[in-house]
């Protein structure tokens, strides 16, 4: 049987399977949580209230992407984009915004990203 081993993080287009690029990172780290509150109810009493689902954001930082990379990702704000990193883990995701570190001493950038996880695949234009 074979076996792929994964060394980078690996980006999709969810559109377009053949639109992939793959970047090395400086690890990545995961936030789980659900959306609710409490609330004040009837003699003062408070109650847990919580909606259906689980929110997850992924931080990622892209380290030394080069121009034609960093362009792709300028493409993809908002669009979902098929995960997959170097521990096999998959998911699709979207992010909205890139934070990037230019270094004058070395080619390329450092981009962070914050991908938020979502339920379907498609992407609505």
């Amino acid at each position: 049987m074979a076996s792929v081993t994964l060394d980078r993080l690996w980006l999709h287009d969810s559109a377009n399977f053949g639109t992939y690029f793959r970047f090395y990172t400086t690890g990545r780290s995961d936030e789980r949580s659900v959306v609710g509150d409490v609330r004040r109810y009837a003699s003062g009493r408070l109650r847990t209230v919580v909606r259906t689902g689980q929110a997850n954001t992924f931080p990622v930082t892209l380290v030394q992407v080069t121009d034609v990379e960093f362009a792709q990702l300028e493409a993809w704000l908002g669009k979902v984009l098929m995960v997959r990193d170097h521990r096999g883990r998959l998911f699709f995701g979207s992010y909205f915004s890139l934070e990037v570190d230019d270094y004058p001493d070395r080619s390329g950038y450092d981009v962070s990203v914050t991908l938020a996880q979502v339920t379907d695949t498609y992407s609505v234009v």
